[in-house]
């Protein structure tokens, strides 16, 4: 399945508002963009929780990003999650020093990004989306 038939599927919405800064990236670089990504969706109780989420791009992109977009990148970060046993594991992944306080601050981060998407999607969608979905 693709992550865009996934959105279809689990009947998600988004609207996606520029935002003056990200406060999970405070050191992007000049001409970066951020945004505030808001996801909704509906499910057989009604309008489920809203998941809503910062989200930044490089100077190089030049369109909002999509909802296929964010949640391919919420998706990859919750694999990351998934695939570490602590933050130990997580850094050695992804070559940060495990000495850091920014890295692990990035991994909380992460990990409470995780439960959100998890708490949005519920525990089913959620598998499908982090393990089942082709990456874009």
């Amino acid at each position: 399945m693709t992550i865009d038939e996934f959105i279809k599927k689990e009947q998600i919405t988004v609207e996606v508002l520029s935002a003056h800064e990200n406060p999970n990236m405070p050191d992007m670089g000049p001409g970066a963009r951020h945004w505030s990504v808001k996801f909704e969706k509906y499910g057989r109780g009604g309008k489920n929780p809203a998941l809503v989420t910062p989200f930044s791009q490089g100077s190089a992109h030049k369109k909002q990003p999509t909802a296929a977009e964010v949640l391919d990148c919420l998706a990859s970060d919750a694999a990351g999650i998934e695939n570490a046993r602590c933050f130990e594991d997580w850094a050695a992944d992804y070559g940060y020093d495990m000495d850091s306080r920014k890295a692990e601050k990035t991994y909380q981060t992460c990990v409470k990004q995780v439960e959100e998407l998890k708490a949005f999607l519920g525990t089913d969608a959620y598998k499908v989306l982090v393990g089942e979905i082709e990456r874009l």
